[in-house]
């Protein structure tokens, strides 16, 4: 009995041991990470019914120090809305190659905290069509092409397993500003009879107005020693 008591003893030093330690990375360290990601609006808004936006991404990494890393990621991001009020359904599609800075913390054993700032290139393919039904023109449908330059941030948990593998948890994306080029290819269809008509645009496109969004995902890192 008490042999088993000392067993249980041990075991529990050991588990506190292993939880209370500090999850520190160490500069020279590299990284390669699988995340996927549903982001939603950090405030509602009645302009859309359902809005359903995915992302997965691939990064690699180097610590440069126990709390920064230098990174490279490449994300791909599908969004699907359905505007109520306005009749409009569209999807979207962006491919991102971004670099970048991670800034970590260790707020409790094994888990943290992180952020990053990132600058990167992407494009876009985004498809829409607007219903106009007390108007002559009974839809029009658009296919935008843009290509830009962008400044992103993100946040959120993470949780070291062990010296190999960690978890990282996404809670917050940021878009702090943009800029690119786009061009439309669009076609507006008339209610009854008549023939439909194409039109072509293109623009200049800046945006420097920082939006916040949830993120809810979840990563997997593997840490090469």
């Amino acid at each position: 009995m008490k042999s088993n008591i000392k067993l249980i003893y041990i075991f529990v030093i050991v588990l506190l041991a292993n939880t209370y330690s500090k999850a520190q990375f160490n500069a020279g360290d590299s990284f390669l990470q699988g995340s996927f990601n549903v982001q939603q609006p950090l405030s509602s808004s009645d302009n859309f019914s359902t809005q359903k936006n995915y992302s997965i991404g691939v990064d690699w990494g180097k610590y440069n120090t126990k709390n920064t890393a230098s990174i490279l990621s490449l994300n791909i991001n599908y969004t699907n809305q359905d505007y109520q009020y306005s009749a409009v359904q569209s999807k979207a599609l962006n491919i991102s190659l971004n670099k970048g800075h991670e800034y970590y913390k260790n707020i409790f054993g094994k888990i943290g905290i992180y952020g990053r700032i990132m600058g990167g290139v992407n494009y876009g393919n985004l498809q829409s069509t607007t219903f106009q039904s007390s108007s002559s023109i009974g839809y029009t449908q658009q296919t935008i092409n843009s290509i830009g330059l962008n400044l992103t941030g993100n946040g959120g948990i993470m949780y070291r397993l062990n010296d190999k593998w960690a978890f990282t948890g996404n809670l917050l994306n940021l878009n702090v500003a943009s800029v690119g080029y786009s061009w439309t290819d669009g076609k507006r269809s008339p209610l009854q009879g008549g023939s439909s008509e194409n039109f072509t645009q293109k623009q200049f496109d800046y945006n420097f107005s920082p939006k916040v969004a949830f993120s809810y995902g979840l990563g997997i890192r593997y840490i090469i020693k």
